[in-house]
């Protein structure tokens, strides 16, 4: 969180002025260094971010991408802390390969729209965990070249979001699948325990 751009956001979302000069108050002037073992890191000015732990920290952050899934036109954004899933959809009744190209330049136009947004916050953008999946019907699909500063966006099969599976033919396989997978090792772990206890 870069201070100058979330108090604008405060501002914007009408916070008493009290509230914000003391949350500024809060952020200014802090610095932090790193322990390790008996060895301590030069103190360093903070000038972004929050003090690690703190209860304010995750509503802060909150607030700061308030308007955030707003900057995008005919898409629908997801953000969750400090994730964001954006969701592109094109026409049913044109051809697929007319689909591809539509989304591709939904997509480029929704990836400089993130990136402006990013350079005037501050928000630094993770390419190498963005993932994108296409959600289709088709045996052999083309796939869409997506790009974001010049940079490939990998486009994967299946995806994990919020602790849900996701294939991109939909379904509950996968999701049915690892539940199952999390039961048999607590079953296998409860049954363990139980032997060991019996043991004693």
């Amino acid at each position: 969180m870069w201070f100058p751009a979330l108090l604008s956001t405060l501002a914007k979302l009408e916070m008493p002025l009290p509230v914000i000069k003391w949350i500024a108050s809060w952020l200014q002037n802090r610095t932090f260094s790193i322990h390790y073992g008996d060895t301590i890191s030069r103190t360093i000015k903070m000038h972004v971010g929050t003090p690690q732990g703190s209860i304010l920290a995750a509503k802060l952050f909150r607030l700061h991408i308030h308007f955030l899934p707003s900057i995008f036109f005919q898409t629908t954004a997801y953000p969750f802390a400090d994730d964001l899933a954006i969701l592109m959809t094109w026409s049913l009744e044109k051809k697929f390969s007319l689909n591809i190209v539509g989304l591709e330049e939904r997509a480029k136009h929704g990836m400089c729209i993130l990136e402006k947004y990013a350079e005037n916050n501050l928000l630094p953008v993770n390419i190498k965990k963005t993932k994108a999946a296409l959600v289709h019907n088709v045996i052999a699909p083309q796939l869409p070249k997506l790009e974001y500063k010049k940079q490939k966006i990998e486009v994967v099969p299946s995806f994990k979001y919020l602790g849900g599976n996701n294939k991109t033919k939909l379904g509950w396989g996968l999701y049915i699948d690892d539940k199952l997978k999390t039961i048999r090792k607590t079953y296998n772990a409860m049954k363990t325990l139980c032997l060991q206890y019996s043991q004693k």
